[in-house]
């Protein structure tokens, strides 16, 4: 990216949607904790085996415009960086 001619702004994405529930599974489980997800939208949290509430939503960081979902294209990244995904 640094080295183009020309300066552009560039999404890098896979084109592949995975949710922060999902992130937040796979962070856990490398660290050996498994979570158990419990309740819904802003009152779901995530416990441990030991039922300690790890994770839970803070309506304080919505976005005032949140959207629903995201998904980034990946086309810029394989045709405008002469890239593959791999």
């Amino acid at each position: 990216m640094l080295q183009q001619d020309k300066p552009e702004d560039f999404v890098i994405a896979t084109g592949v949607q995975h949710s922060v529930r999902e992130f937040v599974t796979l962070a856990a489980e490398r660290l050996g904790i498994k979570l158990t997800w419990e309740g819904r939208g802003v009152k779901e949290t995530a416990v441990d085996q030991s039922g300690a509430t790890v994770v839970e939503v803070d309506p304080r960081y919505f976005r005032p415009s949140e959207v629903e979902t995201l998904l980034g294209d990946p086309a810029m990244r394989t045709s405008g960086l002469d890239g593959s995904l791999q």
